[in-house]
């Protein structure tokens, strides 16, 4: 990259890694020689958040640009452009084996959405600028993090919040 690392993803096989920037970029670098393989542009800002398919063919990306981008790894090119975001979009991970994506945003929001584009829904019980999220491997649960400093932890199927981690009382 020509500017800082945002983002970073192991693939699959942890074979190859994507890395996502400052620069707007991004790239997949093979682990074993270093040698960058693929670089992906369409991103106009930041690149905040990369994810793996679990069948390695395709990487999907988070940006600044308040969009989300789903890559054609074999290929090399853009599939899908995904948008309806009013602030940037900060994490994107895969639900486990399946298509679906969980994404956090600027916009207090965290939202489940299929990798085409397909049934957006928002999980509730946030309440401020979300950073970061974290899924199970299967992709039965998904964790948010953001500005308030508290963790909350959503089971996908209901999109029910299970659980809050509360901000510690000082």
């Amino acid at each position: 990259h020509s500017d800082t690392v945002l983002s970073l993803e192991f693939s699959p096989d942890g074979k190859l890694i994507a890395s996502g920037g400052a620069d707007k970029q991004l790239r997949v670098s093979d682990v074993a020689s270093g040698k960058q393989l693929k670089v992906f542009e369409g991103h106009t800002h930041h690149v905040l958040g990369v994810s793996w398919r679990a069948d390695g063919r395709v990487l999907v990306s988070s940006g600044a640009d308040n969009a989300t981008k789903v890559w054609d790894w074999l290929k090399g090119e853009r599939r899908k452009n995904l948008d309806g975001w009013d602030k940037e979009v900060t994490s994107v991970r895969y639900l486990g084996a399946s298509t679906r994506l969980v994404t956090t945003s600027g916009d207090k929001q965290v939202r489940l959405i299929g990798d085409d584009g397909s049934a957006p829904a928002a999980l509730k019980g946030t309440a401020d600028f979300i950073q970061t999220s974290a899924t199970t491997r299967n992709g039965q649960w998904v964790a948010a993090g953001g500005e308030d400093s508290v963790v909350r932890i959503w089971e996908t199927k209901s999109a029910a919040l299970v659980t809050e981690f509360p901000r510690p009382e000082d």
